[in-house]
């Protein structure tokens, strides 16, 4: 129950009395606990804060070493695809020898036939 005269205000509170002493203890005991737990949150807070950057550097460092092994890949395929396509240009080119080799041997063998069975 509170009650106001004038500057004063009363107040009446159920339960015992405690002395003004006791109460300011109670405040600075309460205030201690809450400057400790501040501290400890402070702390908590800091080590949080050194975690979420060693987060992030090894995040940074995972995204360096996945970009260069992707560059990496892309080399390799384009060298693929350079050596497929020389695969196939010397392939053609076999070939062009092959049947040039094989129109050769049947004009020598022609030439032959013809030398033993015409000009003999």
């Amino acid at each position: 129950e509170v009650r106001r005269e004038r500057r004063r205000v009363y107040v009446r509170m159920v339960g015992e009395y405690v002395p003004d002493e006791e109460l300011l203890r109670r405040a600075i005991v309460k205030e201690r606990e809450l400057e400790r737990t501040v501290g400890e949150l402070e702390r908590k807070v800091s080590q949080a804060e050194r975690r979420v950057s060693e987060l992030e550097r090894e995040r940074d460092e995972a995204r360096e070493s996945a970009s260069a092994r992707r560059q990496a890949y892309w080399e390799l395929e384009r060298a693929h695809e350079k050596e497929v396509a020389d695969h196939k240009d010397t392939r053609v080119v076999l070939i062009a020898v092959q049947v040039t080799a094989f129109v050769l041997l049947a004009l020598l063998i022609g030439s032959v036939l013809l030398w033993w069975f015409v000009l003999r």
